[in-house]
């Protein structure tokens, strides 16, 4: 699941200027397609919870628990519906 700015923004609790200067600094994994960037929810989680971008190489533990994490966070949205 792909996420734009606004709503990464929202989810990360920081302003949309900020996340665009995480872009700038390359702290935050993205993909543009055309002038939208789009954010992998497995990139954010990746960024909330060991504030690295996901192509730095995880352990297995950390990957399994960003995994464990956005099941969690993905169930959780589809339960609020």
């Amino acid at each position: 699941m792909f996420l734009n700015v606004n709503q990464t923004a929202d989810m990360l609790n920081i302003s949309e200027r900020h996340l665009r200067d995480l872009i700038v600094e390359q702290k935050i994994k993205h993909c543009r397609a055309g002038r939208a960037i789009r954010f992998h929810v497995s990139d954010i989680l990746s960024y909330m919870f060991y504030k690295v971008p996901s192509y730095v190489k995880l352990t297995r533990e950390e990957r399994e628990d960003v995994m464990a994490r956005r099941e969690w966070l993905s169930n959780e949205r589809f339960s609020s519906v």
